[in-house]
């Protein structure tokens, strides 16, 4: 049975490593499913055999659809989303809409990684600390729930 692994921020500084090291394991019996939000920049992954799924990680029905059969998520939290969003209430977007998309689909292995660049942590819903600390919540509570209701998968 092969593997299938989906991997967000592909063109970004780990996701592009990590999208290359699975490329070059798919003759190990791994799939890649590369989410992006534009095909012009993935086309490569695409070229090499990966599946291209192209559409907003934010948008819980692409990214239910993108990662349906899908057994391990790499998740990493772009940080574009819309400016009407304070920085930590577009964090729990991405979060939930990842979450729902494990619960609905059943993928328990997740890997999310979250980091954050030299700033100024003003707090409140501008903190990244915070913003950090609530996806962590969500994407846990996600997978701890899966595995609560599905113990044996």
């Amino acid at each position: 049975m092969r593997t299938i692994v989906a991997i967000t921020t592909p063109t970004g500084n780990v996701g592009r490593n990590l999208t290359a090291y699975y490329r070059d394991a798919q003759k190990h019996d791994i799939d890649v499913v590369v989410l992006a939000r534009k095909h012009q920049s993935v086309s490569d992954w695409a070229q090499a055999g990966a599946r291209v799924c192209v559409g907003r990680l934010e948008d819980r029905d692409f990214l239910v659809s993108a990662t349906r059969g899908v057994h391990a998520l790499y998740w990493a939290t772009p940080n574009s989303f819309p400016p009407e969003l304070t920085m930590r209430g577009g964090y729990r977007v991405f979060a939930e809409s990842a979450a729902h998309a494990i619960k609905t689909n059943k993928i328990t292995h997740t890997v999310h990684l979250s980091g954050f660049a030299h700033v100024d942590d003003g707090g409140g819903e501008n903190s990244l600390f915070g913003a950090l600390a609530d996806s962590e919540h969500i994407l846990g509570g996600a997978v701890e729930e899966l595995q609560s209701t599905h113990p044996e998968e």
